[in-house]
């Protein structure tokens, strides 16, 4: 959970292995079982897959934020999607990839072709 605190959330825990991470008006919900493996998915990155997608009004601002800390791995850096969203991605120690996400409606939206903003179309993995 400290990772999580680090990006400024707060974390209240329940019985049972549940915990709630808060941030604004951002939720995470989180159980721990015992006996758990995350399981392997060798494609995941190749798909571009990703385990949880936060929407937010602040997405530019998130971005400056993390882009600040050192110990924060940035996946994807921000920039603007085919499905009119601007986004970015971090990867949690554990290998779990957030996708911090906000509808994109400055200058219209990728997906329309009139975005003029200095944030990059998304490109192709490496």
């Amino acid at each position: 959970m400290s990772w999580y605190k680090g990006i400024g959330f707060e974390a209240h825990y329940f019985p049972a292995g549940f915990c709630v991470l808060w941030r604004d008006a951002i939720k995470i919900f989180l159980q721990q079982e015992d006996g758990y493996a995350r399981p392997e998915d060798p494609a995941a990155r190749e798909r571009g897959a990703w385990n949880v997608y936060i929407e937010t009004d602040s997405v530019e601002a998130l971005f400056e934020e993390f882009s600040q800390r050192q110990d924060r791995k940035i996946t994807r850096g921000l920039c603007r999607r085919e499905y009119g969203a601007l986004d970015f991605e971090v990867t949690d120690p554990n290998g779990y990839v957030l996708v911090f996400a906000q509808p994109d409606e400055s200058n219209g939206s990728a997906a329309d072709g009139n975005s003029s903003s200095r944030v990059p179309e998304a490109t192709a993995r490496a």
